[in-house]
Order: C-alpha cells, then sequence, then structure tokens
C-alpha cells in the first residue's frame, strides 16, 4: 500500500492543481469572450474574467514549489491562456514572466 503523503507535499499538489483548474477556468472564459459579439457585455465580463485567472495563475505559480513536470504543465496553460487572450485583444507586458 502506498504511504501517504505528507501535508508539505499534499499542499503543493492541491495548488498544483488549483493553478491547472484556474488555468483551463480562463480558457472557458476566454471561449466564452470569443463567442460574443465585441463590445458586448458578456464579452467584456468574460475576457476581464480570463485575464484574472491569468494573472492569478502567473502570480501564484512564480511562488509556488513545483516539480519540473508541473512547472512545465502550468506554464503550457498559462501560454494556451495567453494566446486566447491576445486573440481578444488582451496586451501584455514584456517583463520577460509573459
Amino acid at each position: 500500500m502506498p504511504e501517504p503523503l505528507d501535508s508539505f507535499e499534499t499542499t503543493n499538489r492541491l495548488r498544483f492543481e488549483a493553478l491547472m483548474t484556474d488555468s483551463r477556468v480562463g480558457l472557458t472564459f476566454a471561449h466564452l469572450a470569443s463567442e460574443a459579439e465585441a463590445g458586448s457585455e458578456k464579452r467584456i465580463r468574460n475576457q476581464a474574467n480570463a485575464r484574472k485567472a491569468y494573472d492569478a495563475v502567473l502570480s501564484i505559480s512564480s511562488t509556488a514549489s513545483l516539480s519540473a513536470l508541473e512547472r512545465q504543465e502550468v506554464a503550457e496553460g498559462l501560454d494556451r491562456l495567453k494566446f486566447a487572450l491576445e486573440a481578444l485583444g488582451e496586451r501584455f507586458e514584456s517583463d520577460g514572466q509573459d
């Protein structure tokens, strides 16, 4: 029988899963925004929610204790979300983190 994870490992695993979930939720908001009429409240609201998800994942992942594989998965999710946001007209500062 596998040994239970200690609380540090459990916390890190939950943090990783939350980051991945937030990334997917952000993509869902970006998709909803892309299907809404330009300038509509629905588009503006969903685009803003997608950007909030992107910013949250970026911020939390920069300080999270993740394995190399987890960090790569989070980065790939962020890249997909960033691409979707750029297609909606979002702008990103070039600070080396985006």
